[in-house]
C-alpha cells in the first residue's frame, strides 16, 4: 500500500515534469506527518532529473527549494539563488521586482521546468497576510514562469491551502 502511494506520488511528479509550458501554472501539494519521506521520494524525483551542463538538454530541470524559516518573498527569492549557486553580494539590495526578475530570467535560461519547494509548512511562521502574500507569489511565479510548482510539508500546513489540491502521504 505504501510503495503503491509513493510510486503514484512520483508518477504524479513525471506527469508535471512533462507537462508542456501553460499560462496557469499547475501546482501540487503533498503533505505527511514528520518524517514520512515526502522529501526522501522528491530526492528520488530530482536524482532523475540532474542538474547537466545544458548542452543537450536543460541545465537545472528541477529545482528543489527549502522554504526559509522566516518566509517572505525577498527571502524565497535568496533561497532560490542559493540553491542556484547565484550568490552575488551586489543583489542583497536588489528590489523585490528586481530579484523576480533575476528569477525569471535564471529559470528560463537554465531550462527549469519545475520547482518544488520542501518545509513549505514553514509559512506559518508568518502573519496570516503574509502566508496568503507568499501563496499568491507562488501562484505568479508559476503563471509568469509556466512551470509547475510542487509544495512539500506536514500536515498542518494544509490549512492555507486549497483542500483540492492536496495529497497525503501515508
Amino acid at each position: 500500500m505504501v510503495m503503491a502511494k509513493n510510486m503514484q506520488i512520483v508518477g504524479k511528479l513525471e506527469n508535471l515534469f512533462n507537462l508542456p509550458p501553460k499560462t496557469t501554472g499547475t501546482s501540487l501539494v503533498f503533505f505527511g506527518a514528520s518524517n514520512h519521506r515526502k522529501t526522501a521520494l522528491v530526492n528520488r524525483f530530482f536524482r532523475a532529473h540532474p542538474f547537466t551542463d545544458g548542452w543537450n538538454s536543460a541545465a537545472v530541470p528541477v529545482l528543489c527549494v527549502n522554504t526559509p524559516p522566516r518566509t517572505d518573498e525577498r527571502g524565497f527569492y535568496d533561497a532560490i539563488f542559493e540553491t542556484l549557486w547565484l550568490y552575488l553580494p551586489s543583489r542583497d539590495q536588489d528590489s523585490l521586482l528586481q530579484k523576480q526578475e533575476w528569477v525569471s530570467f535564471y529559470f528560463k535560461k537554465l531550462g527549469t521546468k519545475i520547482l518544488i519547494v520542501d518545509n513549505i509548512h514553514n509559512v506559518l511562521n508568518c502573519l496570516v497576510s503574509r502566508q496568503q502574500e507568499f501563496i499568491q507569489t507562488l501562484a505568479a511565479l508559476s503563471a509568469n514562469l509556466q512551470i509547475p510548482i510542487v509544495l512539500i510539508g506536514i500536515k498542518h500546513y494544509g490549512r492555507v491551502l486549497d483542500e483540492r489540491q492536496w495529497i497525503e502521504t501515508p
